[in-house]
């Protein structure tokens, strides 16, 4: 079960830094990452 919630997590970051990355106003972003 920990590794499954692990790789959920994973998945996770990188969906949300794919969108980040496709956000064309990603800069103006002031919210500090958690990673």
């Amino acid at each position: 079960q920990k590794l499954d919630a692990w790789g959920f997590v994973g998945m996770g970051l990188i969906i949300a830094a794919f969108l980040l990355a496709r956000s064309p106003s990603w800069k103006s972003l002031r919210r500090p990452t958690p990673w």
